[in-house]
């Protein structure tokens, strides 16, 4: 009869243990998952907030026109004929660079 007993409640601590020990690594593992997600990042803040945005320009639109002024004044640059051999050349040594 005592035998019977032992057997029982050894049956009933391994059941724990092992229920334990399935629970622990499981438990674990979503802590450590839940590390690598958060890395790197902290938010604070309120869930219940409306989730808006509101741009607000801080300067006019026109600041950063260019004045009226010609193109090539503004590169610095003077709009003059090309020659038509060297055109030629510089695009046959630029098929030549790019065929490599």
């Amino acid at each position: 009869m005592k035998h019977s007993w032992v057997k029982k409640n050894v049956y009933k601590w391994l059941w724990r243990g092992v229920a334990l020990i399935c629970l622990s690594t499981s438990v674990l593992a979503l802590a450590a998952d839940d590390e690598t997600n958060r890395a790197g990042i902290s938010i604070i803040g309120n869930r219940e907030l409306p989730k808006a945005v509101t741009i607000v320009p801080w300067k006019n639109t026109q600041s950063g026109a260019l004045p009226n002024r010609p193109v090539s004044s503004v590169l610095n640059d003077e709009i003059k004929p090309v020659d038509r051999d060297e055109f030629q050349r510089e695009t046959y040594y630029y098929q030549l660079s790019v065929s490599d």
